[in-house]
């Protein structure tokens, strides 16, 4: 699991238009779990399943991708763009070539307002198509 989430993490952050917005803010897990986190942020989390680690084959993780901000939905909305724009149909592989991750967006995402935190989101859904190698 560790792999998928450095590939996801590493190809997400070293986008100059993402990093430029969110800084080092893309985290994996949910936001409830991360300490002092500063807006805007984004983050990501396996909703159902997980990694089989010790299978040599195809396996599809289903995920969710949030993008949070105290300032605006515009603000949501250009960060996750610019997160689209450098994951959806790409294909990444660890540095040691032993996994490979195709990434596709498979639902809009969808705008909300957290009343009791006063931050704007907005949460999209996505596979992640991996293929391993022995």
């Amino acid at each position: 699991m560790q792999d998928f989430i450095d590939i996801v993490k590493t190809h997400v952050l070293s986008d100059v238009e993402v990093s430029s917005v969110i800084k080092n803010r893309f985290y994996y897990g949910q936001l409830a779990t991360i300490k002092d986190a500063i807006f805007p942020c984004a983050n990501f989390d396996v909703t159902n399943g997980s990694l089989i680690e010790k299978i040599a084959e195809a396996q599809t993780l289903p995920f969710n991708l949030w993008v949070w901000s105290g300032k605006s939905q515009e603000q949501c909305f250009d960060v996750y763009n610019k997160i689209f724009n450098v994951i959806h149909n790409t294909c990444k592989m660890n540095n040691i070539e032993t996994i490979s991750v195709v990434l596709r967006e498979t639902a809009r995402p969808l705008f909300r307002w957290d009343a009791t935190e006063e931050l704007y989101y907005l949460m999209g859904r996505w596979s992640a198509y991996l293929l391993k190698y022995s």
